[in-house]
């Protein structure tokens, strides 16, 4: 299928097991069940979360993009649990057989290498996801807020949740490759 798939990585999550970790565990569940509507899937691996969408539009990447936002908020301020992450997009395998399900393929390989190269607290776009959607979305154009007439106003106020949930970041840090 082709689709959004989002890869983050719970930071500090081992460092739970000295406080309440029961309580804290079943917080993190509630914050990311609550976070993943239709048509936004998740999985979680201890102290990774898999989110993916089985369709690669608008709608859906918009709703993959705030179940992300939720996530990334709820845990910092409810639970003081920072997340690093990277959303991509583009044809991935979603097995399930049983009580087992296997995710594979470009989407997942690029948002988890993109997550581990990063050196700070935050999600970002994979380059693979921002050459899908630019040409549909105009990412310069969503994260630039300017209005000067009421025909701006009126694209501003399309554009918006898009920039509630997409910041301009020009200089991601990465980790230094020996």
């Amino acid at each position: 299928m082709k689709g959004c798939l989002a890869f983050i990585d719970i930071l500090g999550f081992s460092a739970l097991k000295n406080e309440d970790f029961s309580y804290k565990f079943v917080t993190y569940h509630e914050i990311v069940n609550a976070a993943c509507k239709n048509p936004v899937h998740y999985r979680m691996y201890s102290d990774s979360l898999i989110l993916y969408t089985e369709a690669l539009t608008k709608d859906h990447l918009m709703k993959q993009l705030s179940a992300v936002s939720e996530i990334t908020y709820g845990l910092l301020m409810q639970l003081d649990i920072p997340v690093r992450g990277c959303v991509s997009a583009g044809d991935f395998t979603v097995n399930k057989g049983g009580e087992s399900v296997v995710i594979a393929g470009k989407p997942l390989i690029d948002a988890y290498g993109y997550e581990k190269k990063q050196d700070w607290v935050g999600t970002m776009l994979s380059p693979q996801l921002v050459k899908l959607i630019d040409k549909e979305i105009n990412l310069e154009s969503v994260v630039n807020i300017t209005t000067r007439s009421k025909a701006d106003a009126k694209d501003l106020e399309e554009r918006l949740p898009w920039s509630m949930l997409i910041q301009r970041c020009h200089t991601i840090p990465y980790r230094q490759t020996k």
